[in-house]
């Protein structure tokens, strides 16, 4: 399968997707045109800046991935009412992988910044090692639609979604808070549909609503480390709706009941021990809780 590039800057020849001879971002339409289905758009190395919304994924199961890891970092300050500034999925495409790209919102809280994985039924949508930050996704969920009466599809609002491996910061959730409104995941309940979180680390900044609203039986989520930077967050509205595969997880700082430690489900209630939180640097310090408490079943 063909495997294309993207750069920041202006195209400086015919721009054909080569290494010596990338796309710029502004054209990543191009690109997946040129990657065709199954092939691979690689991000060189580089600080990116966004003018624009930008939509992954307008071809069918295209692989996107950053040309190293940590190399890439792509800023965005477009806010709106009626888009965001990173959406993953476009029209009627089955499937897609996102790895090894580090995104940073600066747009401000009171759009539809952020990031959105766009999701309908019978696709198998994979996001792994990726960093993003500072997410303020106001009135919606970062994965799936906030409202499960309103889909893309009608029959669902994904088949698999795997969120693997991740940094994910949330901003202040301001009018979020209230309402159906999850901060992270809006899971359909549909026969087929499941969603797998491993791997994460999502930290809440501020002002915070509850994560989850999900409404599947088959949602795992297994070795995440969930942070509130405050005593009063949620991780679920409804406490029946907690994953039904729930393993090997830390949470802190939330104060939903049910998040109490849980020697059946490996569960930690403590201080992860992060190098620094306040600038972003969720790495563990040796003296984390965290270190040897996953699972790799």
């Amino acid at each position: 399968m063909p495997t294309v590039y993207l750069f920041d800057g202006t195209q400086s020849g015919t721009a054909d997707g080569s290494y010596s001879d990338p796309y710029d971002l502004s054209n990543v339409s191009s690109a997946d045109t040129a990657a065709q289905v199954g092939g691979t758009v690689i991000f060189k190395d580089g600080n990116y800046t966004m003018n624009a919304n930008l939509t992954l994924g307008s071809v069918d199961n295209v692989n996107y991935q950053g040309e190293s890891k940590n190399g890439v970092t792509i800023t965005s300050s477009v806010q709106g009412g009626s888009g965001y500034q990173l959406q993953l999925g476009a029209g009627n495409f089955k499937s897609f992988t996102v790895s090894n790209l580090k995104f940073v919102d600066t747009g401000g809280s009171t759009g539809k910044s952020g990031v959105l994985v766009r999701t309908e039924s019978n696709q198998r949508i994979t996001i792994k090692e990726c960093t993003f930050l500072n997410l303020f996704a106001n009135f919606h969920c970062v994965f799936g639609r906030s409202n499960p009466s309103t889909n893309y599809s009608g029959t669902g609002l994904e088949s698999t979604l795997t969120v693997q491996n991740c940094v994910i910061e949330l901003a202040d959730a301001g009018s979020a808070t209230a309402g159906d409104n999850p901060r992270l995941h809006r899971l359909r309940d549909t026969a087929t549909a499941s969603g797998i979180f491993t791997g994460n680390t999502i930290y809440q900044k501020g002002t915070t609503a509850h994560l989850f609203k999900t409404v599947s039986t088959q949602h795992t989520i297994k070795n995440n480390i969930f942070v509130a930077d405050t005593s009063t967050g949620i991780c679920n509205n409804n406490l029946n709706n907690l994953p039904q595969t729930e393993s090997n997880n830390l949470f802190y700082n939330w104060s939903d009941s049910v998040l109490v430690a849980d020697s059946s489900k490996n569960r930690l209630v403590a201080d992860p021990v992060f190098v620094d939180s306040t600038n972003s640097d969720y790495r563990l310090r040796p003296s984390s809780p965290c270190i040897g408490a996953g699972t790799a079943s």
